[in-house]
């Protein structure tokens, strides 16, 4: 048993997302009180959540601050909900008992497409698979980034083939082409003796050359040659150019056309840039100094498919990247983009998306801290962080300077956040006055508040 003289305190300020899975590891080990005498989370006001936090206001209606599901890659995000639900161990007969009636498959999409000055509705409903976020399963894939480019030329080839690989003679994807035949001779021989056949191809025999190379080279991408990358480059520009002069016209008068291409377009930026900025080896992160909408023009992306795109709006919305929310002021790093994305749609599992069935704050963050709670994590709610003082190395924090938001009336029983909802622990939209020394005077400066403004900031 460690020395109980020299265990250590952990503080951790603020409760969002990133606070309380760190408390919930730091606690997973049943003889975590051996190696710290106490962890105690600091919150500013009366909930957790962070950016994700929700309450419960008039009639018990959830008001939620941002999204309302998870994508269907969060495998550690899932993990630890799932075991975080597994220890609440709520009654069978209780709401949102288990983690899978939490959460539900949500795989039908709607997007609005700028198309031909008027908004076009794009619908998608993505396949669903009986795998489970969170959880190992051997069909899983050895997630690279060169396997991401696979998966992105896959993508092409199902969007090319969606539209009946519409061109006007009527061309199909055949795996037998010739143009395939010469691609299977050595790499090393390629650079001059493939180039009558792109030349000659037709723009789906094209693709289909591309899946086929890149599926027989190397998952690891420091054992691929110059040459290999340059033949699959120049199989997909030759694709894309094809694609722009035979899809440009019937683009301006349909709009899955403008769709099939605009996405197209960005795969193969996406691949270009993966290729000319070193990703395949050196990883996401080297491009993170860019916007990733600055970093695909970088890369040949038409300014109208950047400016135009429903796609990227959405990306662009999903994680609110603008700068102070102006949507004129993007911001979203390019590395970072080019992860989730690839992420977004390669890896996930179960369905792309899966929906909360009640609010964020009720259905991840009150579970986190019943059982954090119940663990022994200490909760300290409505304290301010005010300074952060540095000791005289300047290598450590030496004091951290709070201050009181509020006085409770009941210091030893402490804030209790949580109130019944139909059975439910939920938090509320604003604090439990009646807990608060100044709770009256603070509920009717709220109300004064509201009147003012509309709403209940």
């Amino acid at each position: 048993m460690a020395n109980r003289g020299k265990r250590e305190k952990i503080v951790i300020l603020g409760g969002g997302m990133a606070a309380l899975t760190t408390a919930f590891e730091l606690t997973n080990a049943k003889d975590w009180q051996d190696r710290f005498e106490s962890i105690t989370v600091y919150q500013m006001g009366w909930r957790l959540g962070g950016k994700g936090a929700s309450g419960r206001g008039p009639h018990d209606r959830i008001e939620e601050h941002g999204l309302h599901l998870w994508l269907g890659f969060y495998e550690n995000a899932f993990r630890v909900i799932q075991e975080c639900y597994a220890e609440l161990d709520r009654p069978p007969n209780a709401p949102l008992a288990r983690w899978d009636e939490a959460f539900k498959k949500a795989n039908f999409v709607g997007l609005a497409d700028r198309y031909q000055h008027d908004w076009k509705l794009w619908t998608v409903n993505f396949p669903e698979d009986d795998r489970t976020p969170g959880t190992p399963d051997p069909r899983d894939p050895v997630w690279t980034v060169w396997y991401y480019v696979t998966r992105t030329i896959e993508l092409m080839s199902a969007l090319l083939e969606s539209l009946g690989g519409s061109t006007s003679n009527g061309e199909k994807h055949e795996r037998s082409h010739s143009l395939w035949e010469t691609v299977q001779s050595d790499i090393a021989h390629l650079a001059t003796e493939v180039e009558v056949n792109i030349k000659g191809a037709a723009k789906s025999a094209l693709l289909v050359a591309a899946l086929e190379l890149a599926e027989r080279m190397e998952n690891d991408a420091a054992k691929h040659t110059h040459d290999q990358h340059d033949l699959l480059l120049r199989l997909l520009e030759e694709f894309i150019d094809r694609l722009r002069k035979d899809l440009t016209p019937q683009a301006e008068q349909d709009v899955a056309t403008w769709r099939l291409w605009s996405i197209s377009e960005l795969c193969l930026a996406n691949i270009r840039g993966i290729f000319a900025d070193g990703l395949l080896t050196g990883g996401f992160s080297t491009i993170d100094q860019y916007d990733y909408r600055a970093w695909l023009k970088r890369h040949g992306a038409p300014d109208e498919v950047l400016d135009q795109s429903a796609f990227l709006r959405a990306l662009y919305d999903l994680v609110f990247a603008y700068q102070g929310g102006d949507s004129l002021q993007p911001a979203f790093a390019a590395g970072q983009a080019l992860r989730s994305i690839c992420r977004m749609f390669f890896t996930y599992k179960g369905a792309v998306f899966w929906k909360m069935q009640a609010g964020m704050g009720d259905v991840v963050f009150a579970p986190l801290y019943l059982v954090l709670k119940q663990r022994g994590v200490q909760f300290r709610f409505f304290h301010r962080v005010q300074n952060l003082r540095l000791s005289a190395d300047k290598k450590s924090i030496a004091a951290i300077e709070m201050a009181r938001q509020v006085n409770l009336i009941d210091e030893e029983k402490g804030y209790q956040p949580l109130f019944d909802v139909k059975g439910l622990p939920c938090w509320p939209a604003e604090p439990l006055y009646e807990q608060l020394h100044e709770g009256k005077q603070l509920c009717e400066k709220s109300r004064e508040s509201e009147q003012t403004s509309g709403y209940n900031l």
